[in-house]
């Protein structure tokens, strides 16, 4: 009876675990998967990014198309991305960059910074 029972613990401490083929064999199809699905969330999150791209120029438009309508079809005067300069002087006909004009007509989601520039672009912006 001894020895049947010492035979019984052996089979079952070795059923208890994996072996190292197995182990190797579960690393193998994790690996595969992973190679298969790299690429996959790599072409899906290009695809926000443009569809992203493509709301944000869909909103400018919208926001363009009201500020004409409310200011007799007139364009409105642009200054360089970010800082009031050359075209934002009075005698240049505006006192405010684009992004601050179409603001009103959109969300824009921009920060503007302690020193005047602003940080982020949001609608002005594709990601």
């Amino acid at each position: 009876m001894r020895v049947g029972s010492v035979r019984n613990r052996t089979k079952r401490s070795r059923a208890a675990g994996f072996t190292i083929v197995e182990m190797l064999v579960v690393v193998g199809i994790i690996g595969v998967l992973a190679a298969i699905l790299f690429p996959v969330i790599v072409k899906a999150r290009e695809s926000a990014k443009i569809a992203k791209c493509i709301s944000n120029m869909k909103q400018l438009g919208a926001a363009l198309t009201f500020y004409l309508d409310d200011n007799s079809s007139r364009f409105p005067a642009a200054a360089p991305w970010g800082s009031p300069s050359y075209w934002a002087k009075p005698e240049h006909g505006s006192q405010k960059t684009i992004q601050e004009l179409l603001s009103s007509y959109v969300n824009s989601g921009m920060c503007l910074g302690k020193d005047g520039l602003y940080e982020s672009p949001g609608v002005f912006g594709c990601p």
